[in-house]
């Protein structure tokens, strides 16, 4: 499960644990060093804007005047990173992270930051501390402390007005604003939210989600080892058909060398149709198992989290995933039966005419037959 949370943590650009994650539209995440060289990649100059071009989905970001600088940050991303950075340094397990870089300077090479504002969540080198957050006016109320990945702070403030602490959730648009978001900005006259109140429903509405995913994940689970016990059961009988043949081709086995190696050869077929149906649901099911296990793990991280605005501010996309999740699903029913009662075996009268018995397989289900009517093998 440790190593599918990473995966989760981690950048598809660089792949490694997110360093200052800045979240697009789309609802994914990349470190900020990395997005300058996609940028870079998508850029419109003939239109004077930036184009940044999602590397997970390809969805377009058309970015305003501040370009990076204006996608959201990623506080969730932040906050569970930190926490498993937490709990695998206790373990003694090496977490790959990169050093805190200035991200104001993260275009020329990026230089190693020496202090981060609580307040903008930001890194500055010496360099940029001094030209871009002096400490007067404004940015003297900002507080300052060693530069870290992740600045512990309650409050978030809105990527669109800086100054403003987002204080509401927008219900149309699934995202947590500000007051002027509400009254001046893109969703003046949406139904808003107490920002609290959501983030209760949409902690209940995935706790709720990942309690259905992870039954059903439990569920798939042992149905795999049912099915891994039908196998054996599919080998058990077949040994007992194999068995019964022999015993009675053993009566006329110089007539019946030929005819006996067909039969086994149709029974061997049976057997490897039924366990190729059974392990192909088997893979199926340790696919699922596999492809949901991060999400999982992420999810009850996710839960963890105490900050409403870092929760609902990815909280809707993380829901989808679950609900899709959830809807996909495999079926829990074995695709073939274990064994193999649609055999009849009676060779009493097929003695006396042995030089007319035949085996033919008949578009099916399950088909031997003998030309002679006291040994068959139905479909039932």
């Amino acid at each position: 499960m440790g190593d599918s949370l990473e995966r989760e943590l981690s950048c598809a650009v660089c792949m490694e644990l997110y360093t200052d994650p800045l979240l697009l539209p789309c609802a994914h995440s990349f470190c900020r060093s990395c997005l300058p060289d996609v940028l870079k990649r998508n850029s419109n100059q003939k239109s004077g804007h930036s184009r940044l071009v999602c590397p997970s989905c390809r969805f377009t970001v058309e970015l305003d005047k501040r370009g990076i600088d204006g996608l959201p940050r990623n506080f969730l991303l932040d906050n569970i990173i930190e926490r498993y950075k937490e709990e695998k340094s206790t373990d003694g397990r090496p977490v790959k992270v990169k050093g805190v870089a200035c991200d104001v300077c993260a275009d020329s090479g990026g230089a190693k930051a020496s202090k981060t504002c609580i307040q903008c969540g930001v890194s500055y080198c010496d360099r940029c501390l001094r030209t871009y957050h002096p400490s007067k006016g404004v940015f003297s109320k900002h507080k300052l402390v060693k530069a870290t990945r992740n600045p512990k702070r309650k409050d978030v403030y809105c990527p669109e007005h800086d100054d403003e602490l987002i204080k509401m959730y927008c219900v149309q648009c699934k995202t947590p604003v500000c007051y002027l978001c509400d009254r001046f900005g893109g969703h003046k006259g949406h139904q808003v939210a107490e920002l609290k109140t959501s983030y209760k429903l949409m902690k209940e509405t995935l706790s709720s989600n990942l309690a259905q995913l992870v039954s059903k994940m439990a569920n798939v689970n042992e149905f795999i080892i049912t099915l891994e016990r039908k196998g054996e059961s599919i080998q058990t009988n077949a040994a007992v058909m194999h068995q019964r043949i022999s015993e009675e081709f053993a009566v006329i086995k110089a007539m019946l060398e030929q005819r006996e190696r067909v039969m086994h050869t149709k029974i061997s077929e049976e057997t490897a149709r039924k366990l190729l149906l059974l392990k192909q649901q088997n893979m199926a099911c340790q696919d699922k198992l596999h492809n949901t296990a991060g999400l999982i793990q992420y999810t009850r991280e996710v839960l963890k989290e105490e900050v409403p605005a870092a929760l609902l501010l990815t909280g809707a996309s993380l829901d989808d995933r679950l609900n899709c999740a959830i809807d996909s699903c495999p079926q829990l029913q074995p695709n073939t039966a274990d064994d193999f009662s649609h055999v009849i075996l009676n060779l009493e009268y097929e003695k006396q005419i042995i030089q007319k018995m035949d085996l033919l397989t008949i578009k099916g289900n399950i088909c031997i037959l003998v030309n002679l009517p006291e040994f068959e093998i139905n479909d039932k």
